[in-house]
């Protein structure tokens, strides 16, 4: 496993930690016996068969079709090719969260993230099992890893990954931040 791997895992592991210390991560006040089961199969199926399997089919994809693309954007600078995974990874995400709301078929697929009624890291992957297989970010992502950029990646997925782990988890991590004037925008 890639190192990147380990610092999420880690990330993940450290707000469930917090969870668990602070406000009970394995059993929240409105949790039903199917949340724990939605959340341990949508998670595992993102993480050992849905990922894997879309990395390993672009590469085969573009192995067979276009092998001169491999590689070709290792020497990208670093700053393009940040702004390639914000543009094809984070905002194609975020565009695609954007319409599971907008469509009753793709919020049917996404639904489950919102059904719960608690906060908890445990959130994070719970979405159908079908809805990540549907993700475009997850595609150019495997593209442009393919294409020379996985060195990149390793840090911008630690990045985003601390952002969504710590936007789901119940811990209020970011209470101090909000008493900062600048940073506690008033959105009504």
């Amino acid at each position: 496993m890639p190192a990147s791997t380990y610092v999420v895992l880690a990330i993940f592991i450290s707000f469930g930690l917090l969870e668990l210390a602070r406000s009970s991560l394995f059993s929240k006040k409105e949790q039903t016996r199917d949340d724990g089961i939605v959340e341990i199969i949508s998670t595992v199926m993102l993480l050992v068969f849905t990922q894997p399997t879309i990395v390993v089919f672009v590469d085969y994809a573009l192995s067979a079709t276009r092998p001169e693309w491999r590689g070709m954007l290792s020497d990208l600078n670093i700053f393009a090719a940040i702004g390639l995974f914000l543009i094809l990874d984070d905002m194609m995400q975020y565009w695609q969260h954007r319409a599971s709301h907008s469509f009753a078929w793709l919020y049917n697929m996404h639904r489950a993230h919102h059904n719960a009624r608690y906060m908890s890291v445990r959130l994070v992957y719970r979405n159908n099992i079908f809805y990540y297989a549907l993700m475009p970010s997850i595609w150019f992502s495997a593209m442009l890893v393919y294409m020379g950029l996985g060195w990149v990646y390793a840090g911008y997925v630690v990045v985003k990954q601390l952002v969504i782990i710590g936007a789901h988890s119940d811990v209020a991590w970011d209470k101090p931040l909000l008493k900062i004037k600048w940073l506690s925008v008033d959105c009504r």
